[in-house]
Order: C-alpha cells, then structure tokens, then sequence
C-alpha cells in the first residue's frame, strides 16, 4: 500500500494495470494530461494516447491532480438473451480507479482479451 501512495504525489512514475493473465499491461502516466499506453504479448499496441473529456466550461483532464487509486477485480458469467457460440461469456478483469481533484474519475480495465 506504501508503494501506491507514493505513486498518488509522484505523478511523473507511471501506473500499471495488468489483465488477469498478465499478458496485456496498461501503463498510465500523469503529467499535462493523462497519458496511457498498452501492450500485449510483450508488443506495443497503444503508445501515449491522451485521455481527456471537453465540457461547456472545462476540459477534465487537464492538469490532472490524483486525490485517490484504487485497485479493483471482477469476475462473473454473463448470459446473453440471444444465444451465441457459447451460452455463457466469462467476464474477468482488473481494474484501476483514478480519482482526481474537480470531482471526476477515470476506471481502466484490463481484460484477458482487451481493455476498457
């Protein structure tokens, strides 16, 4: 826990997010905006993309300051009303909710197969 707090005022360190097999990690960096970046299979996928959200009268995202990580993991089976290949589809992720100063939050999630 010591090492995740440190991470919350060392905002330059990235944060990692890894699926629950371990092969896709996402890696998200703090600084002007907030930076994130995926790979799978030891590959580059996704490199420095910006997360970001325009409103009337702010642009949440900007100059973000971290107030609070927390680490989440979800497990369960979906049934889908219309029957596709399987009849159950296994929904298994970790995740990571970033809260930020000006009251908003951004959660990623690393799936086996991808990210949200």
């Amino acid at each position: 826990m010591a090492g995740l707090s440190s991470q919350l005022y060392a905002q330059s360190k990235p944060i990692d997010l890894s699926s629950p097999n371990g092969e896709i990690k996402v890696s998200i960096n703090l600084s002007d905006k907030i930076y994130y970046s995926v790979a799978g299979k030891k590959q580059e996928l996704l490199t420095k993309n910006t997360l970001s959200l325009t409103l009337r009268d702010e642009i949440l995202g900007k100059s973000p300051k971290l107030i609070s990580s927390k680490k989440t993991k979800g497990a369960d089976l979906i049934k889908p009303y219309v029957s596709l290949k399987f009849s159950t589809v296994k929904n298994s992720y970790n995740g990571l909710v970033l809260t930020f100063k000006g009251n908003f939050s951004v959660e990623f999630r690393a799936f086996d197969d991808g990210i949200a």
